[in-house]
């Protein structure tokens, strides 16, 4: 039985997806190695999620398909009790986080709209995001081919937001900013140099940006070009 009549909804649901775990009003809570599984393939996930996919891509077809998705329904309703009854919601094309719950990448890419429409970046946002970004993917769900979803969105998050706020500095001549984004930067160095470079052929920020990668330690330039 699908229930969904629950407890008083919490304020706000985080699902994140970089060290795979979930936290409602800031507050972390504690889930079953599967009942964190179906969370963050829900969340992976850009529609509504049938439950035969589902179970095939949490049990990767190890256990028949009813008794497989009937312990989806189990998992579903113990998160429910977890995070509110409407933290997982269904339709009839499958599941999906419910309205008060986002996971950790759409929440960073609905920040980054502001700078979609030229407006001005907070400096404080932006390393706190790319920090979260840098942490992909994470080590207990790496293994997940589905995973890998979650992993290439935060890779084109991090290129955008490099990007973005590469322009600010530029444009507000803070070469010392743009050198600092460079050690923070989750992408290879040919793509940083580029989101400078590409502004214009101005020889100060290829400068800074060349003086300080060199300082960089390689595992924190971690992500191949797509």
């Amino acid at each position: 039985m699908d229930t969904t009549s629950f407890s008083v909804e919490p304020t706000f649901t985080l699902v994140h997806l970089a060290d795979g775990c979930v936290r409602v009003d800031g507050a972390y809570v504690s889930l079953s190695r599967r009942e964190t599984q179906v969370v963050m393939k829900i969340a992976c996930m850009t529609r509504p999620i049938p439950i035969d996919e589902l179970a095939a891509a949490i049990f990767e077809n190890a256990a028949p398909v009813k008794n497989a998705n009937n312990n989806i329904k189990v998992f579903i309703n113990r998160i429910r009790h977890k995070l509110g009854g409407r933290a997982i919601v269904r339709s009839s094309l499958g599941y999906r986080l419910g309205n008060n719950v986002q996971s950790d990448v759409t929440t960073f890419s609905n920040a980054l709209l502001g700078a979609r429409t030229n407006r001005v970046l907070d400096d404080h946002l932006f390393r706190m995001i790319l920090a979260t970004l840098s942490a992909f993917p994470c080590a207990t769900l790496a293994q997940y081919e589905w995973f890998e979803v979650a992993t290439r969105r935060s890779r084109h998050l991090a290129q955008e937001l490099l990007l973005a706020f590469s322009q600010q500095a530029t444009a507000s001549d803070d070469y010392e900013l743009a050198a600092h984004l460079a050690s923070l930067a989750t992408i290879d160095v040919p793509t940083a140099e580029n989101a400078f470079g590409r502004l214009g052929d101005r020889p100060a920020p290829r400068r800074h940006i060349a003086r300080h990668v060199d300082a960089v330690p390689m595992e924190r330039i971690a992500f191949p070009v797509a």
